[in-house]
């Protein structure tokens, strides 16, 4: 089996609050909870309790919780490039990609 690495970009373990928030052609939003499982500049790797389809376009939220002052909340328009089932465990891996950096969102 082929194991060629395709990332453009180094992974970090995050596990953290995220959010994708889909915008329907109706103009209602769906928004979906997850926690990260890594980060990197070009995208992010969630897992969540709600499938997602492949190729939407959403809008991640993620927040970095902080212990003292005031969380930091980053978000970026991203495209969902993988969705697996993880039966075991009754969640779903999401993994999304990012064309830019994230924003810090005051």
């Amino acid at each position: 089996m082929d194991k060629t690495e395709r990332r453009r970009s180094r992974r970090f373990p995050l596990r953290q609050p995220a959010y994708l928030q889909f915008l329907a052609e109706s103009n209602d939003s769906t928004t979906i909870y997850g926690t990260s499982e890594n980060v990197s500049k070009d995208g992010v790797l969630m897992r969540a309790a709600t499938a997602v389809p492949l190729g939407s376009k959403a809008q991640l939220e993620l927040v970095l919780e902080a212990r003292t002052d005031r969380n930091v909340r980053l978000t970026g328009n991203c495209t969902v490039l993988r969705v697996e089932e993880n039966i075991e465990h009754g969640e779903y891996t999401i993994a999304v990609g990012c064309d830019q950096p994230f924003t810090l969102v005051e």
